[in-house]
Order: C-alpha cells, then structure tokens, then sequence
C-alpha cells in the first residue's frame, strides 16, 4: 500500500510539472508578450527550430507527457501496457533533458540572456527526469 501511495505522489508530481510546461510554451508562441521574459523569445535566432515555433513543440510534447505520466498514475501496476508507456515516459524525458541541457546553454553562453519561462520548463523536465530516475517503481510484476 505504501509503494502505491508513493508510485501515485510520483506521477501526479510529474504531471503537474508537465502541465506547467504546458502553461509556459504558451508564453513562448508568436505574439506572446509578457513584462516578466528579460528577452523576447520570438525574435531571436533560436525561437525556431525546423520552421516551426519552439513554443509548439513545448506545447505538443508536454500534452504528450502529462497524457502519459496521467496513465500510469491511474493504471494498476499489472496493467499490461505499464512497462511500455513507463519506458516511453523515461525515452521522451531523456531526450527533453538532453534538449533543456541544450537551451540552457544557448541562454547562458550564446543570447546572454534568460527567459524566465524557458527556465522554468528547462528546470521542469530536469526535474521530471531526476523524478523517474531517483523515484523508481519498486516490485512491478507486470508481463
């Protein structure tokens, strides 16, 4: 009973920090204005990435981990699709850490500047990743 109270505390926290990215890539969509950003996010070289607005991409792949972190927080462990969707969870955070690692350093070394919600969804999927890492599932039997 208490390894599933903490599995729950686990997912429900990361689906409040992705919901929070959700909130923030709102922010960084053309158009967007707000006296808090030090720097203006969609005039800069880097608020693009293959054409499309980095604000999208925030917005589409924080929905995709909340839909995910959702569904592991309201699926019993011996769900059969658990493992599938917890690894996908763990893949895509990775990759986002990797990404957020990435726009730290753009902000710190090359713009010069912060943005104050471009921080905190960096931030939040670092934390997210060190969630899964730390915060293993413990005794799941799933097949």
């Amino acid at each position: 009973m208490k390894e599933q109270i903490r599995r729950e505390i686990k997912y429900l926290a990361l689906a409040i920090i992705f919901a929070i990215g959700i909130i923030c890539s709102l922010y960084l969509l053309p158009d967007s204005s707000d006296p808090f950003c030090e720097i203006d996010c969609s005039d800069n070289d880097y608020k693009e990435t293959f054409g499309i607005n980095n604000g999208w991409y925030g917005i589409v792949i924080f929905t995709i981990l909340l839909f995910l972190s959702t569904y592991l927080f309201l699926c019993p462990e011996d769900c059969k699709s658990y493992r599938r969707i917890k690894l996908i969870l763990t893949g895509a955070t990775s990759f986002g850490a990797g990404l957020a690692v990435y726009f730290l350093y753009l902000q710190q070394f090359v713009l010069k500047e912060y943005c104050i919600y471009c921080l905190i969804i960096d931030i939040g999927i670092l934390v997210s990743l060190g969630i899964i890492i730390f915060a293993r599932d413990k005794n799941v039997t799933t097949s």
